[in-house]
Formats: C-alpha cells, structure tokens, sequence
C-alpha cells in the first residue's frame, strides 16, 4: 500500500504535476490522520470494554463478600439469642433448684461468645491494588468504607466487652466450685451460689451485652442487605452498557 502511494507521488512529480500531488499530499494526511483516531478510538474502547470487565467481576466478588456478612449476622444474632434463653434458664435455676445437682453444668453459654469478621477480601484488594476507581459509583465505596468502620467499632466495643466479660465468668466458675464427681472434693451448697453475688449478676449482665449485640448486628444486617441491592445494581448497569 505505502508503496503504490509512492508510486502515485513520483509520477505526478515527474509529470510536473504540483497542484494534484499538493492536494493528493494533503489527501494522504488526513487519511493517515483519520486511521491513527480510529486507531486511538479502537483502543480506548477496548480499554473501557477491560475496565468494565474488571469492574463486572470485582462486584460479583463484593456481592459474594456481602452475602457471606449476611449469613454470618444471621448465625450469630440466632447464637445469641439461644444463648440468652440458656442464661436466662441457668440463672432461673440457680433460684429454684433444691440441689447444685440440678444446675445445667453442661450450660455453656456463659462461656461462649461470638464476634463477627466481614469479609473484607475484595475492599482490601481494591485499596491496596489502587483499582477501586474501577468502581464508577463512588457512593459504593463509601457506603463499603463506612460499614466497614462501624463493624470495627462494634468489635472494639460490645464485641470485646462480651468477650472479656466472658472469660472472666469463665475464669471465676472454675475457681468457685469443683466439677468433678468425688466423694473426697467438697462441693458447695446450692445456698452458696445464690449468696454468690458474682453468679447470678454475672448472668444478668450477660444476658444484656448480648442483648446489645444482637441489636448492633440487626443493624449491620440492614446495612449489609441495603448495600448488596446497591452492587447487585451496579451489576445490572455493567450488563447493559
């Protein structure tokens, strides 16, 4: 092709043809002009059609990332509101029961505890790749960024509170009486475990960190629902276009 336009050029320099090879140069130009922007254009297309891409399969993972925050708030606002039933059963006993025999020692719920970890995989993978402007919609990120600082806050707070709160319990029952059935360890009396003021408020105030737990994950799983509809959306858009 560059040399049959050469050809063309020669010939009509040969033939003192200025005028025509003139206006032929300058037809060249903007061809060439014209190939190198649609070029460019063909480029940045398939740019923006990578982009998307990316873009299409970092939602799907954040979509994925949420729907796991959602079964996990699930499971732990059910755990704690079983918990709560056990302590409420246990502290109940303690005020009735003839015997120390008929506690439930087998009652572990003033043991356990639960604290909840979002997945925060593909958030960290945006951040520390520098590809979250890969997501158009800013307000995506930032709905992500504040649920992510209010689950930190609640672990700081409530969620550490229940835990150590726990392992104190834990700490004071295996001090405060034998568990094991002889006949030569002294048991205590079930008069000593209501005198006990530390039991029975112990369980008490456990039912209500739980209690506040539950209501700050009711309100993680609000959020965490809302913001999957939002990407689920973001989704659609990248289908269509």
């Amino acid at each position: 092709m560059i040399k049959f336009f050469r050809k063309i050029r020669q010939k009509m320099l040969t033939e003192n043809k200025f005028n025509k090879y003139l206006l032929y140069a300058i037809g060249e130009i903007f061809l060439v002009v014209i190939g190198i922007l649609i070029a460019l254009q063909i480029n940045n297309w398939n740019e923006t059609r990578k982009d998307r891409e990316k873009e299409d399969f970092f939602l799907h993972k954040l979509s994925s990332n949420l729907r796991d925050d959602i079964v996990s708030l699930h499971d732990i606002i059910d755990s704690d509101s079983l918990m709560i039933r056990d302590l409420a059963k246990l502290s109940n006993e303690i005020l009735t029961v003839k015997s120390v025999q008929e506690i439930s020692y087998d009652n572990n719920s003033k043991f356990k505890y639960f604290m909840f970890s979002p997945n925060t995989s593909v958030y960290d993978n945006l951040i520390s790749s520098g590809q979250i402007g890969l997501i158009r919609n800013d307000s995506v990120f930032d709905k992500l960024t504040n649920y992510y600082k209010k689950t930190a806050q609640i672990n700081k707070g409530t969620d550490e509170s229940l835990k150590n709160y726990s392992n104190e319990i834990e700490s004071f029952y295996l001090r405060f009486d034998h568990r094991r059935d002889d006949e030569i360890l002294p048991k205590r009396d079930i008069a000593d475990y209501r005198n006990e003021p530390f039991l029975l408020n112990s369980l008490y105030y456990k039912i209500g960190l739980l209690k506040f737990q539950i209501n700050n994950y009711t309100a993680l799983l609000i959020e965490s629902k809302t913001l999957l509809k939002i990407v689920e959306l973001e989704i659609e858009k990248t289908i269509k276009h």
